[in-house]
């Protein structure tokens, strides 16, 4: 069973933007920007995911393409997630170098910032070589939970303010092409945990996504 590493902190060269408080109940705004967007049926399992995964941090998730976004608008507050590569699992050609992460968060005088980047490849190299029989004919919902699981580890790190991995999960630090799509991958209690006293006593990332 092949593990692949889910994501790697990078430190950006930028001052940290100005910290906001997030609590529970507060409006999180997910703004999701593809190079190639997924098919409807990934989009809509992705977003199924990431609602199911951090349902029970309290806090009022708002997924959104950030094509869709009017350029005055207003957040409470705001996570951008970059998707690069080919996000489409249907007539894309095999990925050459399958290695490095499947995402990765960016920090800043060690903090972590709120905004990450998935590779869409890696992933979608790591669900097709897991898919069998049945599965097959799924391939476009499957990924879609893929991305989904990858997403939420990444806001584990930006919620959470953790630079370390859980031991078992959607925060361990690698996972098999198997865990990407099975039908039951959660978080650990501990790591849970974590988000929930984070939002609880703490700050993390500011609102200002597009000053990079």
């Amino acid at each position: 069973m092949r593990l692949v590493a889910i994501c790697t902190l990078l430190v950006c060269g930028l001052a940290a933007p100005s910290r906001g408080e997030i609590a529970i109940g507060t409006n999180l705004t997910i703004l999701l920007d593809f190079e190639t967007r997924p098919s409807e049926a990934s989009v809509t399992a992705m977003n199924q995911e990431i609602r199911q995964l951090l349902g029970r941090t309290g806090v009022r998730l708002d997924l959104r393409l950030r094509s869709e976004v009017a350029a005055q608008e207003d957040f409470e507050e705001i996570v951008l997630m970059r998707f690069k590569g080919a996000c489409q699992m249907s007539n894309m050609p095999p990925l050459i170098d399958e290695r490095g992460p499947l995402a990765w968060s960016h920090t800043a005088e060690g903090e972590i910032l709120p905004f990450g980047d998935v590779a869409c490849d890696r992933i979608r190299r790591s669900v097709e070589d897991a898919l069998f029989g049945g599965e097959k004919g799924r391939r476009d919902q499957l990924f879609g939970r893929a991305l989904g699981r990858v997403v939420a580890h990444e806001l584990y790190h930006i919620i959470g303010g953790v630079h370390t991995h859980g031991k078992k999960g959607v925060a361990q630090a690698s996972l098999s092409g198997r865990e990407l799509i099975s039908d039951h991958l959660t978080f650990e209690p501990e790591d849970a945990a974590r988000m929930l006293s984070r939002l609880r006593s703490k700050t993390y990332g500011g609102s200002d996504p597009y000053s990079y």
